[in-house]
């Protein structure tokens, strides 16, 4: 086998292993931010994890405007549901 096979094995093997391991860290952070919102039903902490710099790594500015989509959408069928069990 020549070196530069070498080097493309090992650079394909690398590249698989950063793809798994992204992809293990953004279930484990969707999971931990899905405790919050929906478990906690604490909408405020889950927008201010939101801003965590690492998050910018794991996810695009299109993904987190979705998740920051969601907080907001809860807030407020949490908030339609309260006024209804008051006026019911």
């Amino acid at each position: 086998m020549s070196e530069g096979l070498v080097w493309i094995v090992v650079g394909g093997l690398v590249a698989v292993a950063i793809v798994l391991v992204l992809g293990r860290l953004r279930a484990r952070a969707l999971h931990d931010l899905r405790h919050v919102l929906f478990d906690e039903q604490n909408p405020e902490l889950y927008l201010r994890l939101l801003e965590n710099p690492r998050l910018r790594l794991l996810f695009s500015q299109r993904a987190l405007a979705g998740l920051r989509n969601d907080a907001r959408l809860f807030e407020e069928l949490t908030r339609r549901a309260r006024r209804e069990g008051r006026d019911a």
